[in-house]
């Protein structure tokens, strides 16, 4: 672990309405009291962390820059924190780092890599430099990665090399040499010894392997490492960031840091002189064809199609575009759909349909020999007087690389409505992970993608503090930002309270039984849902057909909360980490073994949360979420249609349209949380049921079970 931290500047987010600058602060504790020291052209910066400001106390020239001490504290943060500077020139932060190191004593002298060795021993610079093989791989494969390092200087024995291996890659071993995970030193330099594997304070979803010199390594030779794993990555992505600057930085495989004899601090090196590592698309395999979910008679309705690799991702190879649509209607006309193709990208068409007859229809894709190579779920037309509302598709839970996800903010909407074909979306990204300039920024960005009647767009975020994980949404163009790693706003009261009684907020807690939940504070002004389903697996019950790897010693299911009288609505969402809402990466063939993100235990693909809307914007998107006018699945797009009336003798009549993807599949109606009756049901269809007068506050919802796995969820109703 990295005691003495040294924290460049360049790139802090500034914004016009804040007169400071910020980036995240990420200090794991060492329980210690800290010198804080700051090197810049500028001496009079004034520095902030959370609450605490630090004026300059001294400063004196150094050959970097100059030196200005902060003074000793206590850090305040624990791990995570607001880093804020003000009083400093934009040009000045590319020249400026901070620095904070237990050795109350020391003082910097020198230029920027002298400085370095008077901390740790030795210079980024002197750590040397590294070289992958393959840089590229395919999404999904298995892999077998040689890293040849070399340092700058000469490293004598007791030095230690460390290498990290993805969490979600096979997990290292030094053992079996014919197993997954085997992981060794070779090469003409054999004086190496691998010391431990371990998971370290620097990054809980990485793998550390170090090995120690137990002779001098001259500078200039090298020797090389060599590591074999099952899996990688199961989505594109280019890694180029070598130093663990926080624990969700993500880093090529084998990144390599080095730690001199009897020094706790390892040193990464610079990311000049390390190798990268590229994860491509494979080639175009699967075509997958979304319609709408229902709508009336006079309404657009639009059948996408993109074609993917076998893991799901958006591929720019040239498809195989021989084949034919037909559409089908329940009743059992099929025809050919004659409409032409609109090609928006090689990989990516659109083919608008002209359906006058209500009904519910699904598109087959039929390659040159008629085999089915594709079926799109079930669309439902509606009269023009029909008072159903309409049913849109989207996810709201989300995360990408502005928390402790991958890709940028603005491409997250971009795929939902393009490549995913939502209807809605929004973000979840950790509070805590980004700053109130980001977020300024952020929430324009989120609003820039809104557009009623073809993509709604919800400003959000997930809070994370001592009631674990609560996901915040409004229909506003802005929302205030609470922290959960914030000593001030760690409890939920303090959130609750500020948001009690409004109507343009709405709020709900995600991975019950993955993460836990301490269900107090409950305000139901506020917490109207809950997320039953999402890439941790199903919520509903511990022995569920999708359960979390893992579940929480405190889980809590969804279920359970609905036995204890709490009305919430369900969603369904990925909790996606790759920025891809509603059709994440996933390996269909080892559902539930392989990871399908960058944690190891994200095991399943994406959910989707279904909303029925008299109109496709925010006020009705947040209106359904506070309302139960939602219901979830897990990301196959099943349309249920739920309803309950409390009959005149006081006896429940239970009605629910279903049409879904299978020909045979399971209903249950659950009663308070608990299954009161099963029934097979066919592909489309209509459950009825009618029960015994019932005391008050008793609610119903219904769960429909695939043979394939997939499920839908309605939202309960409370009588």
């Amino acid at each position: 672990m990295r005691k003495s931290r040294l924290y460049p500047l360049a790139g802090m987010a500034s914004s016009r309405q804040n007169f400071f600058f910020d980036k995240v602060f990420f200090y794991p504790k060492p329980n210690e009291p800290l010198h804080m020291w700051l090197l810049s052209p500028c001496r009079e910066a004034r520095i902030a962390v959370d609450d605490l400001v630090f004026a300059p106390l001294a400063w004196h020239e150094t050959e970097a820059a100059f030196a200005v001490d902060y003074g000793v504290f206590s850090d305040p943060t624990g791990f995570f924190g607001q880093l804020r500077v003000e009083n400093m020139p934009w040009e000045a932060l590319a020249q400026s780092y901070l620095i904070l190191t237990p050795l109350l004593n020391w003082k910097p002298e020198g230029n920027l890599a002298q400085i370095e060795r008077s901390l740790w021993g030795l210079s980024r610079k002197d750590a040397g430099m590294s070289l992958l093989s393959p840089h590229t791989v395919e999404a999904g494969s298995e892999a077998e990665f040689h890293v040849i390092y070399r340092p700058a200087i000469s490293l004598p024995a007791g030095a230690q090399i460390r290498f990290g291996v993805p969490y979600a890659f096979s997990y290292p071993q030094y053992e079996l040499k014919n197993e997954e995970g085997y992981i060794c030193a070779c090469g003409e330099f054999s004086g190496l010894q691998p010391v431990r594997i371990e998971k370290g304070p620097e990054g809980h979803e990485r793998v550390y392997v170090t090995f120690e010199l137990d002779r001098e390594l001259p500078a200039g030779s090298f020797f090389e490492a060599k590591y074999s794993t099952g899996n990688v990555y199961l989505y594109p992505q280019r890694y180029d960031e070598n130093e663990m600057e926080y624990w969700y930085t993500r880093t090529p495989v084998l990144n390599v840091s080095v730690a001199m004899p009897g020094r706790e601090d390892f040193v990464f090196l610079q990311d000049s002189c390390a190798h990268s590592m590229t994860v491509t698309a494979g080639k175009p395999e699967k075509l997958h064809l979304f319609l709408p979910g229902r709508r009336h008679t006079g309404e657009q309705a639009i059948l996408r199609g993109l074609f993917t690799d076998r893991y799901h991702n958006p591929c720019e190879g040239r498809p195989d575009c021989g084949f034919d649509l037909l559409i089908q209607r329940e009743d059992g006309l099929i025809r050919q759909l004659d409409t032409p193709l609109r090609w928006v990208d090689f990989h990516r068409f659109e083919v608008e349909l002209a359906l006058t007859t209500p009904g519910v229809y699904r598109v087959v894709a039929q390659n040159r020999q008629g085999k089915t190579i594709s079926r799109s779920n079930p669309f439902q037309l509606l009269a023009a007087g029909d008072p159903r509302p309409n049913i849109y598709w989207g996810d709201i839970h989300v995360h990408c690389g502005m928390s402790d996800g991958i890709g940028r903010y603005h491409d997250l909407f971009r795929f939902g409505r393009d490549m995913a074909a939502l209807d809605f979306a929004a973000s979840g990204d950790h509070a805590c992970y980004f700053t109130d300039n980001e977020w300024l920024v952020m929430q324009d960005i989120c609003n820039s993608f809104n557009q009623d009647g073809r993509f709604t767009t919800l400003i959000g975020y997930e809070w994370a503090g001592k009631q674990v994980h609560r996901n915040l949404y409004t229909w506003q163009d802005r929302l205030d930002l609470f922290r959960g790693m914030y000593p001030p706003t760690s409890t939920l009261d303090v959130v609750y309270r500020h948001f009690h009684g409004r109507e343009d907020v709405v709020a709900g807690p995600h991975g019950s039984l993955a993460h836990g939940l301490i269900f107090e504070h409950h305000d139901p002004t506020v917490e109207r849902f809950a997320e039953i389903y999402s890439m941790w697996g199903n919520q509903d019950e511990l022995e569920s057909e999708h359960p979390p790897v893992v579940p929480s010693p405190n889980a809590l299911p969804v279920n359970e909360l609905i036995r204890r009288g709490i009305r919430l609505g369900f969603t369904g969402g990925g909790d996606c980490h790759e920025g891809h809402p509603g059709f994440s990466s996933c390996d269909a063939q080892r559902q539930g073994i392989v990871p399908h993100a960058f944690a190891q235990r994200l095991r399943y693909r994406c959910g989707l949360t279904a909303a029925r809307l008299p109109a496709l914007n925010r006020r009705s998107l947040v209106d359904a979420l506070r309302n139960g006018a939602t219901y979830a699945t897990t990301g196959e797009r099943l349309l249920i249609d739920f309803s309950v009336q409390l009959q005149e003798n006081g006896t429940h009549a239970v009605c629910c349209e279903y049409h879904l993807n299978s020909e045979q599949s399971v209903l249950y109606l659950l009663q308070n949380g608990c299954i009161i009756h099963t029934e097979p049901v066919a592909q489309d269809g209509l459950f009825q049921w009618k029960g015994t007068a019932q005391p008050k506050d008793c609610c119903y919802h219904v769960k429909v079970v695939q043979p394939d796995g997939h499920i839908a969820w309605s939202s309960p109703i409370w009588l």
